[in-house]
């Protein structure tokens, strides 16, 4: 299996990246990443270790969101999805944010969709999400259910990582 880019980084960073992303997720900065790794204990390098991964989510974060501004009836470019820090079994990956009616009351909740397919409309992809979302998959039992494609990514395919002029992440071929 290719190596992705977290097994390029120092064993630190592999066992913090849970925290750094959530980090990364609450807005905060690499400085205060740190200092709360280092709260739970973690001894890590923030110049090493926390300022060059948090620039990595960072960039492939942003580039995933790009996804959403898809027409559902488009099929998406799946080459311009930026590669996976983490390994992956299917070759693409999309994040959904499902809002809808549970038993109890509203529920917010996130569901990922895996393919291999490069053929898939954002409609299709979305439809897949509802469906499961709304028990026709393993887990659900929503009704009124909104999905929002947040972020997609694609596996890598290659160790090497590549930044662009422009910011953007590449698999180096």
């Amino acid at each position: 299996m290719p190596l992705p880019f977290l097994s390029l980084v120092p064993k630190s960073a592999r066992a913090a990246l849970p925290m750094i992303q959530a980090g990364v997720r609450q807005g905060l900065s690499a400085r205060e990443i740190h200092s709360r790794l280092k709260a739970s204990g973690m001894r890590i390098s923030r110049g090493r270790t926390v300022n060059p991964t948090v620039k990595a989510i960072k960039a492939l974060e942003q580039q995933g969101r790009n996804v959403k501004f898809v027409s559902p009836a488009s099929v998406i470019n799946t080459r311009r999805l930026p590669p996976s820090i983490t390994n992956m079994r299917r070759r693409f990956s999309y994040r959904f944010r499902v809002v809808g009616r549970g038993p109890l009351g509203p529920v917010e909740r996130y569901i990922n969709v895996a393919t291999d397919s490069t053929t898939w409309t954002r409609g299709m992809i979305e439809d897949q999400a509802r469906d499961f979302a709304e028990g026709t998959g393993d887990s659900g039992q929503l009704s009124e259910v909104e999905v929002y494609l947040e972020h997609g990514q694609q596996r890598a395919e290659s160790m090497d990582f590549a930044e662009t002029p422009g910011g953007m992440m590449t698999i180096g071929q």
